[in-house]
């Protein structure tokens, strides 16, 4: 035997797949991932893990780089996979610092796997970075905070923001819900920019505007794009304020 198998593999029932495929089809303008039938054997099996996961309704904790490198796939595609699955009402789920944090729903008592599909739309789409499907851009008044912050505590070798404007709204919505508040971001905010790397006090801002530089808080690195919000540089930088 070249390989010797596990002790135990986990089956994803046929009826099951059959049923998340049906449930995809449904979702119709409202699907995140790829429409390929073959995808329902994916998400169904995510599903069933994080049914192995859960114990007594408790929620579950992953990390989505780890799973998908686990699993051969990109970040993208399980996030997607969760993202679907949330709007079929399936789970609820949250990103953050330490991971990505799910929620299942509670099945209807005492009805076959068949009938056990929740009604569309029952939950909100998790926030997602540039996501046109998120919801609406923040007050005026928080992006002008943010700009007020960032001219406060901007290196002296950023450039100053002019006067404030919509263009950094949808990243400012998803950093403010990975810091769960306001306050909480506006902390996290004030930490980066007061403790960043030197290459992106000193390198960085040669020859970008103001604008440029205040995206940069708002984005990853280059390779870490799939992770989500939690990953961007302002977090990276002011994960002390969080800590604290």
């Amino acid at each position: 035997m070249i390989c010797p198998p596990p002790q135990r593999f986990f089956c994803v029932h046929t009826e099951a797949i059959e049923q998340t495929h049906r449930a995809l089809q449904q979702l119709e303008q409202q699907r995140k991932g790829s429409k390929r039938p073959s995808r329902a054997l994916r998400v169904a099996q995510l599903y069933g893990y994080l049914q192995l996961r859960a114990r007594d309704g408790e929620a579950v904790q992953l990390g989505l780089k780890h799973l998908a490198e686990s699993w051969h796939v990109q970040p993208r595609e399980l996030r997607a996979d969760l993202n679907d699955l949330q709007s079929l009402g399936w789970l609820s789920f949250t990103t953050g610092m330490h991971g990505t944090t799910v929620q299942l729903s509670e099945p209807q008592e005492n009805e076959p796997l068949q009938s056990e599909q929740p009604a569309l739309g029952t939950t909100e789409e998790s926030v997602e970075p540039f996501n046109e499907s998120s919801a609406g851009a923040p007050e005026a008044s928080l992006i002008g905070q943010f700009y007020s912050i960032y001219n406060q505590e901007r290196p002296i070798t950023w450039p100053t923001l002019n006067a404030p404007n919509g263009a950094l709204s949808r990243a400012l919505q998803s950093a403010i819900a990975v810091a769960g508040t306001p306050d909480t971001f506006w902390r996290v905010l004030r930490v980066a920019l007061q403790t960043m790397p030197e290459f992106w006090r000193t390198t960085y801002p040669q020859g970008r505007t103001g604008a440029q530089c205040a995206a940069a808080l708002l984005k990853s690195n280059q390779f870490e794009d799939d992770l989500g919000p939690e990953f961007w540089h302002v977090f990276r930088w002011g994960e002390a304020a969080l800590q604290a």
